[in-house]
C-alpha cells in the first residue's frame, strides 16, 4: 500500500480514493506531565493548539471550565441586555 493510500479514504458513492485534508486536523496536548509529541499525517505535521471549541463546549489543555463558562455568561448577558431593551413595560402581565 502506498502512501496515499494510508492517509486517504474512500467514498462509498463513486468508490474513488481522496486523500485526508490534514489542515483540518489539530491535535491538543491534554495535561502538565504530557510529553508533546509532534504528530503528523501523510508526512505533514498536524497543528498543535492550547483551546478548542467541540460539540458546543470549549475544550482547554488544563481542562479547567473557565472559558466555557466565560463564553457562557457572556451570552447569557447579551440575551438579557436584549430583553431589557426590547420592553419598555415589565410588569407582571408581560410575560
Amino acid at each position: 500500500m502506498t502512501s496515499y493510500h494510508k492517509a486517504s479514504v474512500l467514498t462509498p458513492a463513486s468508490g474513488s480514493v481522496r486523500p485526508f485534508n490534514t489542515s483540518k486536523y489539530k491535535v491538543m496536548h491534554i495535561g502538565r506531565i504530557n510529553q508533546k509529541f509532534q504528530y503528523s499525517m501523510d508526512n505533514q505535521n498536524l497543528k498543535t493548539v492550547s483551546n478548542q471549541r467541540d460539540l458546543g463546549v470549549q475544550l482547554t489543555a488544563d481542562l479547567k471550565p473557565s472559558i466555557q463558562c466565560q463564553k457562557a455568561y457572556t451570552k447569557a448577558s447579551k440575551v438579557l441586555g436584549m430583553i431589557t431593551r426590547t420592553f419598555s413595560y415589565k410588569g407582571r402581565d408581560s410575560y
